[in-house]
């Protein structure tokens, strides 16, 4: 049974770049009002210097620096004021802009930048020296670095402001853009693995835009609060893109601090907050909030991992705030379904995004369509959905089957189109929402010379989600290697949100016949947290 969203259908252009869309709907009576602030340093950009920086910077790539078409240019930074210039610079200049996130270890920058065939890194001073060791084997050829001051230029460094920021004497060539044209390519896991690249076109993310203009109703009076990291794709398209597309402030936030967080909310008027769970447990329990007006706050929307309904009751009745929550994938660009301060049930992920559908699947074949109230996979199809896996056909079939994007994720739909969802059939953990791959993990611990065996799994903690336990059958004559010599390693080759948090040692991995970790029984064996 396939199931149609309740919202009208949008209308939805063909063959548009994501960016010349953006900088249309700057309305000239708003064009010196500011798009971005800082909430430290209250610098910020007006919708219009944005529209300028973001030309020159796609010129002189063009010009400059041979920037064609499907070129993919690296991005490595945390939230900032010049990045929606950066990203959108590289997208109107005809490239394809990889984001990366700024915690991750040397290693991990360098993988995605081999995987994503990357020319050009875009980065800050801070991150120059990581970024710099990352490049062996790369086709990465120039790193641009913002910095306060001047950059040193020596090598392949250069200053972006004074290289690409500056205006050029020669005129931008329009790139011609069809459906099909990559314009991002964020990384994921996916349902489960290691990595991938996520191929989403210019078509994907305007289709969301809309979509979520379509239920969620912004106005010029909104004002949307920034801490949501731009490097992934639910704060690049909730809110740096929505910002653009509707004419509405966005308050960066560079490095989250609560209470700076609260007083930025308070200071600006922010009238929509897009969070994750652990943000929304800090809202519903710190007393600190309450020395705060947050009156002007309409609605606080959760996303990235599931949201409890008791967590949510207790935030909105907290501070008397409609708390929803959204759900979707990097891979649907990212909104498949979103609840509003109209549109809400508790415990709900809310109605089908328009233009979008839905099926439940038997988990066991992934192929029984099942009906209203019936548990099974959610699987969606609609304009938004990516176009598969970058170099990765096997993942790409896997998830996308006769059009059907699967999520692994397990849920149901009501008679009245509300979905919800029950547990995950994919192996994913989500801490704080972020994704940690087992494999990836599974992969590092059996490197390490004490290791035999092990397995790498998610047990529920509150206010994080899951915190990722390793398993670990030990080597033999290592038997005087402790937890956290394990977890230590671990932490020199990861993010910070990739760290184990709890390790068990144990005498056997359990598996199934064919090989495959039997993860249930893990994450039901008991551990002390370390």
């Amino acid at each position: 049974m396939v199931f149609k969203s309740q919202h009208e259908d949008a209308d939805i252009p063909h063959n548009v770049s994501l960016t010349e869309f953006l900088l249309s709907r700057i309305d000239p009576k708003y064009g010196d009002e500011p798009y971005i602030v800082d909430s430290v340093t209250e610098q910020s950009l007006s919708f219009n210097r944005t529209k300028q920086l973001i030309t020159n910077v796609a010129t002189n790539l063009q010009k400059e620096y041979n920037v064609k078409k499907a070129d993919v240019v690296g991005i490595l930074m945390p939230n900032l004021i010049l990045y929606p210039v950066a990203f959108h610079g590289v997208v109107l200049a005809g490239g394809v802009s990889t984001t990366i996130n700024p915690l991750y270890s040397e290693e991990e920058v360098q993988r995605q930048l081999q995987s994503s065939g990357a020319t050009l890194l875009i980065t800050i001073q801070p991150l120059l020296e990581k970024s710099s060791k990352a490049l062996a084997g790369t086709k990465v050829s120039k790193i641009f670095v913002i910095a306060e001051g001047d950059v040193k230029e020596e090598g392949n460094v250069l200053d972006f402001k004074k290289r690409l920021m500056c205006p050029s004497k020669q005129t931008l060539t329009k790139v011609s853009i069809q459906d099909d044209d990559l314009v991002c390519l964020p990384f994921s896991s996916g349902t489960t693995g290691l990595n991938k690249g996520v191929m989403l076109t210019h078509r994907n993310v305007i289709s969301n835009c809309i979509q979520i203009q379509q239920v969620d109703k912004y106005t010029r009076q909104d004002a949307i609060v920034g801490f949501l990291p731009f490097f992934h794709i639910y704060g690049q398209v909730v809110i740096m893109n929505m910002g653009l597309f509707n004419n509405i402030k966005v308050v960066c936030i560079t490095q989250f601090n609560f209470v700076e967080f609260l007083k930025a909310i308070e200071k600006h008027h922010v009238t929509r907050v897009h969070v994750v769970p652990p943000v929304i447990l800090a809202m519903a329990k710190e007393p600190v909030v309450k020395k705060f007006n947050l009156s002007h706050v309409k609605i606080i929307t959760s996303g990235a991992a599931p949201l409890s309904e008791g967590l949510a009751n207790l935030a909105s009745r907290a501070m008397n705030i409609p708390v929803v929550q959204g759900y979707g994938m990097t891979e649907s660009s990212p909104v498949t379904t979103m609840s509003t301060d109209k549109y809400n049930r508790p415990g709900s992920i809310g109605l089908i995004m328009p233009n979008c559908e839905m099926k439940i699947v038997n988990t066991d074949d992934r192929k029984t369509e099942l009906g209203y109230n019936q548990e099974g996979e959610l699987c969606f199809r609609g304009p938004n959905i990516m176009l598969g896996y970058l170099n990765n056909k096997e993942a790409t079939d896997d998830t996308i089957r006769d059009g059907w994007l699967h999520t692994g994720d397990i849920g149901y739909i009501d008679e009245d189109g509300y979905s919800y969802i029950v547990d995950r059939l994919k192996e994913l953990i989500k801490y704080k929402g972020f994704q940690v791959p087992p494999a990836e993990l599974e992969g590092l611990l059996l490197k390490h010379e004490s290791v035999q065996d092990c397995a790498v799994v998610g047990v529920p903690e509150p206010g994080v989600g899951e915190l990722p336990k390793a398993c670990v059958v030990r080597k033999k004559g290592y038997e005087n290697v402790t937890e956290q010599q394990l977890m230590d390693y671990v932490a020199k080759h990861v993010n910070p949100q990739k760290r184990i948090r709890i390790v068990q040692f144990v005498e056997a991995i359990p598996k199934s016949a064919t090989g495959k970790i039997l993860r249930r029984l893990l994450k039901e064996s008991p551990a002390s947290k370390l």
